[in-house]
């Protein structure tokens, strides 16, 4: 029994490695913020920013306080 105590543990931790913010970009459509536990955030933030808005020069400064795990 207890191994599959662990296994459910496992199976709740493996849920929680991966955050999606869906972030509204300059043209009004959205695209997901994909992060996951171990990422180096600010550069998954700065990338986000450079592809989906590269115009816009707070985008950077405005997403990560919201997605800092």
């Amino acid at each position: 029994e207890d191994n599959e105590e662990e296994d459910l543990n496992e199976d709740a931790t493996d849920l929680e490695q991966e955050f999606v913010f869906p972030i509204t970009i300059d043209d009004g459509s959205e695209v997901q913020l994909v992060i996951s536990r171990g990422d180096d955030v600010p550069n998954k933030v700065r990338s986000f920013c450079g592809a989906h808005m590269p115009k816009e020069g707070g985008c950077y400064d405005q997403l990560l306080p919201l997605v800092q795990v």
